[in-house]
């Protein structure tokens, strides 16, 4: 019984120290996302040589960011469903690299099919409301009514 309360007491601090910490390096993601995202574009914007690559290697620096935000918010809400997002964000950007070959585009939308599927099997109605992507359409509809 004292070894049941004593692992009760501790569970708490220990819980709230791993959700200071996942704060934390939500923080630490977003600030190094930023610092990204404003270094590639300075560097972008200073030097292109190539305009064919200009926005390729603009699409690229911007979905990098939002894939950096897309781990932050993870970390912060814990939803699986986030990680459904950034796994198709992932997908999306090696899609849309100028260096892949058709076999690699081949592979990308297999597994963007397998990801649709398996995010359908894993989530209900409910869950399925809970996402941001999901509130964003809520939203928009409720805009247009």
């Amino acid at each position: 019984m004292v070894n049941v309360l004593a692992k009760s007491k501790l569970k708490r601090p220990i819980i709230k120290g791993v959700l200071i910490l996942e704060f934390f390096l939500a923080a630490l993601v977003i600030i190094g996302t930023a610092l990204y995202l404003i270094m590639s574009l300075g560097l972008l914007f200073s030097d292109y040589t190539a305009p064919q690559l200009f926005f390729s290697d603009l699409v690229s620096i911007f979905l990098s960011a939002i894939i950096g935000i897309e781990v932050a918010r993870v970390l912060i809400t814990h939803n699986l469903f986030s990680m459904f997002d950034v796994l198709g964000l992932i997908l999306i950007r090696k899609a849309l690299d100028p260096e892949t070959t058709v076999t690699e585009v081949l592979v990308v939308v297999v597994a963007f099919v397998v990801l649709i599927v398996a995010r359908k099997l894993v989530g209900g109605k409910k869950e399925a409301k809970a996402t941001f992507s999901a509130a964003i359409d809520d939203l928009l509809s409720n805009a247009k009514s």
